[in-house]
């Protein structure tokens, strides 16, 4: 008989599936309708829900806050619904059973393409900031640098479907590992590739979260 295998989130061991879902079934149901979670359940629930397997899309710009809402329509049990960094609110809960299956080889290879050029987001943040005052193109109001998003043009998705198209690559076969909260290739010629790609095709530039609500209407930068 196979030995269950143990699944770790954070400082958190849990012996089984079952054992993992009753947590996050009784971390939900300790909260009312309309409350978000505080800072270590906060953090709990966003590394389980890297096992989701439509995490990069639940992800969107980034996810500032989760609120526990019931859930329509039939108001009957509560559900997680992310608040993103714009201020759009999912009106699709996410099931956190989902966060209980082990994710998959695709989901976790999506998180992977954009941690791995999280650093290069950061820096070009960091140099524009340096140079002064800052404006949104979009709503040209200026932007502080705690509320600054990275936009990518084209849309990140795009350019990621772009670059496994040139290079004939299933996403679903590329092996990531997991350092600390991110996913990276352990490919080091296809990590180089991805930044290679990124460097030409990815326009990036800096927009409020009302510019950027604007350009997506709450979706993926």
């Amino acid at each position: 008989m196979s030995k269950r295998k143990r699944i770790y989130v954070l400082d958190k061991e849990f012996k089984s599936k079952k054992d993992f879902e009753e947590y996050i079934r009784k971390l939900r149901d300790s909260y009312h309708d309309g409350e978000f979670l505080i800072d270590a359940d906060f953090e709990f629930m966003m590394t389980a829900l890297e096992r989701h397997e439509n995490f990069d899309e639940i992800i969107g710009d980034g996810i500032a806050k989760i609120m526990i809402r019931l859930v329509l329509p039939y108001n009957n049990h509560l559900g997680f619904f992310p608040v993103r960094r714009d201020g759009s609110i999912d009106s699709n809960n996410f099931s956190f059973l989902k966060c209980v299956d082990t994710p998959s080889l695709a989901a976790l290879a999506k998180k992977a393409f954009r941690d791995e050029v999280e650093e290069i987001k950061a820096r070009f943040k960091r140099k524009i900031f340096m140079r002064g005052p800052v404006i949104c193109p979009i709503t040209k109001k200026k932007i502080r640098i705690e509320e600054a998003i990275v936009h990518h043009e084209p849309k990140f998705e795009n350019l990621r479907t772009a670059f496994l198209l040139e290079k004939n690559i299933k996403i679903e076969h590329i092996k990531v590992k997991h350092i600390s909260s991110f996913y990276l290739f352990e490919d080091k010629s296809l990590k180089n590739d991805w930044i290679a790609w990124h460097d030409v095709h990815a326009h990036l530039l800096i927009v409020s979260y009302e510019g950027h609500k604007i350009l997506h209407a709450g979706g993926t930068p």
